[in-house]
């Protein structure tokens, strides 16, 4: 296996099942009765589960693709093509493994309940935006200046 291949086939190992399994699932209060804020907070935790599952599928197709190699084609322009895409997936792959990251991240958040409480500043994350967002970890405002720092 070559260098670059090995790069790709590490990282996503983690499932979502097991990372479901850092909290329980507490739906009802104390009388019985369904709590509506464990409720929401199971519902999120379960948005944060998909999106986990859906960026560790799409690393693992990307990886697939990797481990398929490029084309055994000794034209120039098919050999170009095969990098050009290789660059593509080197990015979208790299998006995702950030994605699964932040979801990993707030999925823990979630389950100590600190899932709707934003890293920047502290305040209550939105229900729009957590529900919108599912994931993320904070207020608009705090993400707006994080991705203006970021340039």
């Amino acid at each position: 296996m070559a260098r670059s291949d090995a790069l790709f086939l590490g990282g996503a190992d983690t499932s979502a099942e097991r990372a479901g399994s850092l909290c329980g699932r507490a739906d009802v209060g104390r009388r019985g009765a369904p709590d509506m804020s464990l409720v929401r907070r199971g519902s999120r935790r379960h948005s944060i589960e998909r999106r986990i599952a859906s960026c560790e599928r799409r690393i693992r197709s990307i990886d697939d693709r990797w481990t398929a190699g490029m084309s055994r084609s000794t034209e120039l322009a098919d050999r170009a093509t095969d990098l050009a895409e290789r660059a593509i997936e080197l990015a979208a792959r790299q998006a995702f493994e950030c994605q699964l990251r932040q979801a990993r991240s707030a999925l823990q958040r979630a389950c100590q309940g600190q899932g709707d409480i934003c890293e920047g500043c502290g305040a209550l994350i939105d229900q729009a935006r957590l529900e919108a967002v599912p994931g993320t970890t904070m207020c608009i405002e705090c993400q707006e200046e994080s991705e203006r720092n970021r340039l």
